[in-house]
């Protein structure tokens, strides 16, 4: 198919069967799928469908320091629940045109917003899922297989961790970068794939300053964003 991932900022109350069979295929030809968990918060007794199937990774909202954004629903069902910045996030949203613009054929005009919710976790998960792969296979590493799911749940493993309700696992990414060269970002990351499962890992961090710039260009890079996602075979979502 030459699709890698799946992003789905969208859910449901209620089991969907359709979709449901179509997921399980996409998964049975190692493709990773994502889906926000809901922003019902501990309203609801578990994640919204999709995110609650057992082979999909379910991702909640923690905001700038990682912490629960408090809309995300508890932790019951899904192993592989994770979280990432959705608290103020920017980014384009369509307008209703009043008339054709000439810049855009389907005649819509688009304006800066801030928005909040899983919906807008998910692609930022997706992203830094799809920068991991584009990296690795830039070394001939986590080619297409079987193997992917396991390796992407190392490496989130590695770089998250636990909420305060232990929720969920809030993604680091950052934390690989101990040095400027791509070598070093390897080294970590061949590291992480060749250690036994449960192995704990202490990398050097940048200083608070250094951890926050990174954390804006994973967000606000779309341009490198977009090069890593259309090598990855995503399509683009609007929520």
């Amino acid at each position: 198919m030459g699709v890698d991932i799946i992003s789905i900022s969208w859910g449901f109350d209620t089991t969907q069967p359709k979709i449901e069979e179509a997921l399980k295929l996409a998964s049975s030809k190692d493709i990773l799928i994502f889906a926000s968990a809901s922003n019902d918060g501990r309203n609801k007794k578990d994640l919204c469908f999709p995110a609650k199937l057992s082979f999909v990774f379910a991702i909640g909202a923690a905001d700038v320091n990682g912490t629960d954004a408090g809309f995300s629903p508890p932790r019951l069902t899904n192993d592989y629940q994770y979280s990432v910045l959705g608290v103020g996030v920017s980014g384009k949203s369509s307008n209703v045109a009043t008339k054709c613009d000439p810049s855009d054929q389907q005649g819509r005009s688009f304006s800066s917003r801030v928005k909040s919710g899983c919906s807008f976790a998910t692609p930022i998960a997706v992203g830094i899922t799809a920068l991991l792969l584009s990296f690795l296979r830039s070394y001939e590493l986590c080619p297409r297989g079987p193997a992917v799911r396991s390796t992407i749940t190392k490496l989130f493993l590695a770089i998250s961790s636990a909420s305060k309700n232990k929720d969920y696992r809030n993604l680091c990414p950052w934390v690989l970068c101990e040095g400027i060269a791509s070598k070093d970002i390897l080294t970590n990351l061949v590291t992480i794939l060749n250690a036994p499962p449960g192995t704990k890992y202490h990398f050097t961090l940048f200083n608070f300053q250094w951890t926050m710039i990174l954390q804006r260009r994973f967000i606000e890079d779309s341009k490198s964003l977009k090069v890593s996602l259309s090598k990855a075979g995503i399509s683009r979502f609007r929520s």
